[in-house]
């Protein structure tokens, strides 16, 4: 038990795993989405070396549990970037709260008591700073985050960016004939270009039982590796950990993922992850050898045509392909928020010293994107910077089917 508050409120933190279990059961009626699973976590702080111990926060009231805030200490580097160039990456010991983990009652009174012993433990020096993967700006918990803490203990430019989502109407027709008429016109024609120069050798595949895991997670590989997000060391990993989220989404019949195939070579992959009525993409990726053909595009309109296609079975109401504005995501979202990565700091020298280097990387980039974005230039230098990561050479429809060696080009972007 920790600490005794106002109202009847106190605090216990699980620190070991043992500890985690300890509240499976109450934790399981309320997560609600992969990231604050409690399987997925377990898996994640067992796997993951960076990972020092669980630091999942259980508020109870009059001695029973309350809310829960999904959190672990590790160590990590608070990446201040320029777009994608990273200014600083200072290494500290954080606090890191789930996105999606506050579960059970999210009231402001909890948000504001969770908030204050979070504050408690960076002062007594625990961790030299929390984050807080991005929470909805317009929630209670964002606003006590931002506002509880001493000034220059505060994240004062955290960064925001949308999130949405597509919630399904009535079929699949109705779907596409919600999206722009230029948008329908380019899906057509790109499905008009794969098929010329491809004929009969664009296939999908579709991937939903157990046995298919190793199949789907070699191929999906294949294409990963070439993509602009691992040279950003994100998206898809071949590792123990995904190995076991797609197995045990495998298992509860929640798996959704498809690969394209050209000529029989994986080229685009999209991966998804039924959590109860909503759909999570969880990664999609696509070789940018083929960017002049949107296959990326042509696999998600498949896979969303075959979500309704299942749909009398799993009875999906919204897919949300996660944060952020990509193309894809505006192409398909209805249903739009805003949520923001946000920080507190430990009145350390350390935690000080990684406020103001963030700060500085804010103040840097934040302008300078709006900026971008206002004259229309933001899309093209993302483009220019991820054509500049390894492996992302494009190939034009001409060379795609003029016999180039796939295994000359598989080479190439190694």
């Amino acid at each position: 038990m920790g600490n005794a508050g106002e109202c009847g409120l106190t605090i216990r933190i699980a620190r070991s795993i043992p500890e985690v279990e300890e509240v499976r059961g109450i934790w399981m009626q309320w997560q609600s989405n992969p990231t604050s699973d409690i399987d997925n976590y377990l898996s994640m702080v067992r796997l993951r070396p960076e990972i020092q111990r669980p630091h999942v926060m259980l508020v109870c009231r009059d001695g029973n549990i309350d809310s829960i805030l999904v959190g672990r200490l590790e160590r990590t580097k608070i990446s201040c970037t320029f777009g994608y160039l990273k200014l600083f990456q200072p290494e500290v010991r954080v606090f890191c709260f789930a996105h999606g983990g506050f579960l059970g009652n999210s009231s402001a009174e909890n948000s504001e008591f969770v908030t204050q012993e979070i504050v408690k433990s960076l002062n007594c020096g625990e961790a030299d700073a929390a984050r807080f993967d991005y929470l909805r700006s317009d929630s209670t918990l964002f606003e006590r985050v931002q506002g509880i803490p001493r000034i220059f203990c505060r994240d004062r430019f955290a960064p925001t960016q949308p999130h949405g989502c597509l919630r399904l109407p009535g079929s699949y027709e109705e779907f596409v004939t919600g999206l722009s008429k230029k948008e329908r016109h380019n899906l057509k024609r790109y499905a008009r270009r794969v098929k010329a120069d491809f004929p009969e050798k664009m296939r999908i595949q579709c991937f939903r039982q157990e046995s298919q895991i190793d199949a789907l997670m070699c191929d999906t590989e294949a294409i990963a590796k070439k993509t602009y997000q691992r040279g950003l060391g994100v998206g898809f990993r071949i590792d123990a950990e995904t190995h076991e989220l797609l197995q045990r989404s495998a298992r509860k019949n929640d798996l959704h993922a498809c690969i394209l195939y050209l000529e029989d070579r994986p080229c685009a992959f999209m991966i998804g992850i039924r959590y109860g009525h909503t759909l999570h993409g969880t990664s999609m990726g696509f070789d940018p050898h083929f960017t002049d053909y949107a296959i990326g595009s042509l696999l998600l309109m498949h896979w969303i045509q075959q979500v309704f296609e299942s749909n009398g079975l799993q009875n999906i109401s919204e897919i949300d392909l996660g944060p952020g504005d990509g193309r894809h995501k505006r192409l398909v979202n209805n249903h739009v928020w805003n949520e923001s990565l946000v920080y507190i700091f430990a009145p350390t020298l350390k935690g000080l010293i990684s406020n103001f280097e963030r700060t500085v990387g804010s103040l840097i980039d934040q302008p300078a994107k709006k900026l971008l974005l206002k004259t229309g230039f933001l899309e093209k230098i993302k483009k220019g910077w991820r054509s500049r990561m390894p492996g992302t050479e494009k190939t034009s429809p001409s060379q795609a089917s003029t016999g180039v060696p796939w295994s000359n080009q598989a080479r190439s972007t190694d």
